[in-house]
């Protein structure tokens, strides 16, 4: 186009000055602009996930103070009460009878937190019963809690690398992190322009994981090879769409830095420019 040998350029030519200076553009077909893409990577479930949905506090309260100091106190009410197993066995009206053990308070009590229909022996003093009512209504309140935490420490979830933007510190300051962030885009075109004329340091880090095209830059980013892939938004949405597995996503769901668009080029003050404007403009209003 820009040594006239044709009238006019259709694909994805991003608009910008450079370009400009020595052809034209239609307005804007597409809306464009820098994205990131990256790699899913399989989280992992920690042998103790189960332990995680509370402090280690609150398991300590749970089991030693709660558990511990509410059975003492159940087995007491219930050895002193006067229509208890103990005191009936003392009286001789239940000769060979049944004992209430702080043993069986304790057990008692871990049957109804873990709502398990193992064998227990119910204490019949009234104050004993209603600690025990209590304890029940904790223990619902505790398996509620603690089930609905769990799920979310058990699933295994997998894991996106997070920046928010090409001044994220992970551009910035790769090495700052272990081991360093790898990040490339394909050279020679728009955005390492971009990125070289905004973020000299940040470019000049990247040439080392530069990819010629964009399906090199997708096997590295499967293969482990690199962390992030910086290039066209329109492209970058595009391959992460048809991705078999969905492994790869760009970041903030498609977030764009550096917003442009495609157009077509045009030889410099040709007539074809409003024509093709507002052809594409009609394209819109339809």
């Amino acid at each position: 186009v820009e040594q006239k040998k044709a009238h006019m350029a259709v694909g994805s030519l991003t608009i910008n000055a450079e370009r400009s200076e020595v052809i034209d553009f239609s307005v804007p077909f597409i809306e464009t602009g820098i994205s990131v893409l990256v790699s899913r990577s399989n989280g992992t479930v920690s042998p103790s996930a189960f332990l995680e949905p509370f402090s280690a506090d609150v398991w300590v309260m749970m089991f030693v103070m709660l558990l511990l100091v509410s059975a003492i106190a159940v087995f007491v009410f219930e050895y002193f009460s006067p229509v208890g197993y103990n005191r009936c066995l003392a009286d001789g009206r239940e000769p060979g009878g049944p004992s209430f053990t702080i043993g069986k308070a304790i057990w008692l009590l871990w049957g109804l937190v873990f709502n398990n229909s193992v064998p227990v022996q119910n204490p019949k003093g009234t104050t004993s019963k209603i600690m025990v009512s209590v304890w029940a209504f904790f223990a619902v309140i505790f398996l509620a809690s603690y089930t609905a935490n769990l799920a979310a420490f058990m699933i295994q979830e997998e894991y996106v690398d997070q920046v928010s933007g090409l001044s994220d510190n992970k551009f910035q300051k790769p090495n700052a992190f272990s081991p360093p962030f790898r990040f490339g885009t394909v050279p020679n075109g728009s955005t390492e322009r971009n990125i070289r004329n905004n973020y000299p340091e940040m470019h000049q880090y990247m040439t080392s994981f530069h990819q010629k095209n964009v399906d090199e830059a997708l096997a590295s980013l499967k293969g482990g090879k690199l962390d992030a892939f910086i290039y066209d938004a329109a492209v970058l949405n595009y391959m992460a769409g048809r991705d078999e597995g969905c492994k790869l996503v760009t970041i903030g769901s498609g977030k764009v830095f550096a917003t442009t668009g495609y157009g077509i080029a045009i030889q410099k003050d040709s007539g074809w420019k409003r024509a093709v404007d507002l052809a594409i403009l009609m394209l819109f209003g339809d």
